[in-house]
């Protein structure tokens, strides 16, 4: 049964952070988090469908019938899902981004060996980044319930009814947290995250050793509150850090690294505090602690490839930037742009812009000539010659007339084709 488990897991733990990683590479560039977030919500809704069917089998046929035979039908009701996720599985297409990188470098071979040499400080940061939420959740779903049935004396029924409270909240937080990370940026998300989860360490193990059902329900729903706000952004963060070519491979190391560490090494490690302390502030100074670590492995994490996670195009704003950051950024999109181009992105809404075609062919060809004028540099002749070269201005001509497009066509980089 153990050697069973350890199989589900592996294959749980590559194929959850494919599902992240394939989402985050088809969204759009304004919305990674959006899309990071409903591979997570599929998970959090397993846990949550599980042990709703779990405590009502329970009720339904007692406890004695349900270990003689009732555990088996959840196992048998899950068939119909694998079904469907197989199905499902088969038939999603590639991300073009991987396309694209595959037909310009080739299948890595070994591409588990190329990121351990190529970036095995961001391997370990984002490991460190994963520890302060999985040790958060698994003392959480593994500690608390059984403390709370031992130690505590509380009925499982009331550890299993606010272990069901929990996981609804850290649907939803989780989810919630992914998408806002679109608009605040994900490393300021995670932090917040991340310090609610080194917090609430003290205050969670207070409540929980009242034995209350309130307390405890509150208590359970907090943490994963922190979690959920942790966990949310962290899946698109790291698909920034690493490149298309092994970016699977990386965050499903990465993930599960992260996982092994709290979910086999942090509850084990609970209960031996517990022991040799005898009191329950001691797990909730572990938590704090690998909080503290996470905190620091975020704020070194850079992200190094955010530009080739999928459908990144010319003049994309960053989701994150505000004010006169933003307007920079605004102005230096619309220093790309021909001059009457710009002249329609500044127009107020509302404004009748429609001309006929002799009016509009005059304004864009007076405004090539100032765009040339303006842009005129040293870099000037240097561009025109790989642009000459590559044949972008049969690219063009054809109708191929964005940087990621023509990248596709060429084979080359869209961050220096732009």
């Amino acid at each position: 049964m153990t050697v069973l488990r350890m199989a589900q897991g592996t294959a749980l733990g590559a194929e959850g952070m494919g599902a992240t990683v394939m989402a985050i590479e088809f969204a759009p560039p304004s919305s990674r988090g959006l899309y990071s977030a409903f591979p997570g919500a599929g998970a959090s809704l397993g846990s949550l469908s599980a042990d709703i069917v779990f405590l009502g089998l329970t009720q339904a046929v007692g406890a004695g019938q349900f270990e003689a035979w009732g555990w088996r039908v959840p196992f048998l009701a899950g068939a119909l899902l694998l079904c469907i996720s197989l199905y499902a599985r088969l038939h999603v297409a590639e991300t073009p981004v991987f396309v694209a990188a595959q037909d310009r470098q080739g299948a890595a071979c070994m591409p588990l060996m190329d990121v351990v040499r190529a970036q095995p400080k961001a391997l370990a940061l984002g490991a460190v980044a994963l520890l302060a939420g999985n040790v958060l959740y698994f003392v959480t779903h593994t500690f608390a319930l059984a403390h709370g049935t031992s130690s505590l004396g509380v009925p499982r029924d009331v550890m299993l009814t606010a272990t069901l409270v929990a996981l609804a909240v850290q649907t939803v937080a989780g989810f919630s947290s992914a998408v806002l990370s679109d608009r605040f940026g994900r490393r300021r998300t995670a932090l917040v995250g991340v310090v609610l989860c080194g917090g609430w360490a003290f205050p969670m193990m207070g409540l929980l050793n009242s034995a209350e059902p309130a307390s405890i329900t509150w208590a359970l729903a907090m943490a994963m509150l922190a979690y959920g706000i942790c966990s949310g952004p962290l899946g698109a963060l790291l698909a920034g850090v690493f490149p298309t070519r092994y970016r699977f491979t990386a965050v499903a190391l990465v993930f599960n690294s992260g996982v092994l560490v709290g979910g086999a090494i942090a509850p084990a490690a609970a209960d031996r505090l517990l022991v040799v302390t005898g009191s329950p502030w001691s797990v909730a100074w572990m938590v704090a602690f690998t909080a503290a670590l996470s905190l620091a492995a975020l704020l070194r994490l850079t992200e190094r490839h955010p530009g080739h996670l999928g459908a990144a195009s010319m003049g994309t704003t960053a989701p994150h930037t505000s004010g006169q950051a933003q307007h920079t950024r605004q102005l230096e999109e619309e220093s790309l742009m021909p001059a009457h181009a710009r002249r329609t992105a500044r127009s107020t809404p509302g404004t009748d812009t429609s001309q006929d075609c002799a009016t509009e062919e005059v304004a864009a060809e007076e405004g090539a000539v100032a765009d040339v004028a303006r842009m005129a540099t040293l870099f000037t002749p240097w561009a025109l010659r790989a642009a000459v070269t590559l044949g972008v201005f049969d690219l063009i001509a054809k109708g191929v007339n964005t940087p990621v497009r023509m990248a596709e066509h060429l084979g080359a980089d869209t961050g220096s084709l732009h």
